[in-house]
């Protein structure tokens, strides 16, 4: 009898470590995971990207009050602050984990800590609009060519 209590102490041991291992096992990829995650994180706010899409958000809003001047102010302002860029952030987080490892986030990290990474995220944002300008006013100056010629065509 005690053979069998102890074979049966054994077998249930067996179980409960094989299907316990795997579980082990992810415990440590969720923590590699939430790790590379933080430092996605950390690189998106050294780069100032929530901030650089709060900038295309706030120009998007102006195209849309000149493009919609019917619509109020107030209108847009309530949207505007149900806006969260935290959420746009969780967003993009898998997609840096996609294309990164986390040892190339450790990299970029390092480089927007350096003097000349600090430069890129603080000129960034003008770079940023002014070549949002630019691309609207060549985006505009483009319509209106297609709209000439597709006069000029009779369609």
């Amino acid at each position: 009898m005690k053979k069998s209590g102890i074979l049966a102490a054994i077998v249930t041991l067996v179980c409960v470590l094989a299907t316990a291992g795997p579980a082990l096992g992810q415990a440590k990829i969720d923590k590699a995971e939430k790790a590379k995650q933080d430092d996605i994180r950390k690189l998106m706010k050294l780069t100032g990207s929530a901030e650089v899409g709060k900038q295309v958000m706030d120009q998007l809003f102006v195209s849309f009050k000149q493009s919609m001047p019917n619509v109020p102010a107030e209108f847009w302002d309530g949207i505007s602050k149900k806006v969260d860029v935290d959420e746009m952030v969780e967003l993009i987080v898998p997609i840096y984990a996609k294309y990164f490892s986390h040892d190339e986030i450790r990299e970029l990290i390092k480089f927007y800590q350096s003097p000349l990474g600090k430069k890129l995220t603080k000129v960034l944002p003008d770079v940023t609009r002014e070549s949002m300008a630019a691309g609207q006013k060549w985006g505009t100056k483009l319509a209106e060519e297609v709209m000439k010629e597709i006069q000029q065509k009779g369609y």
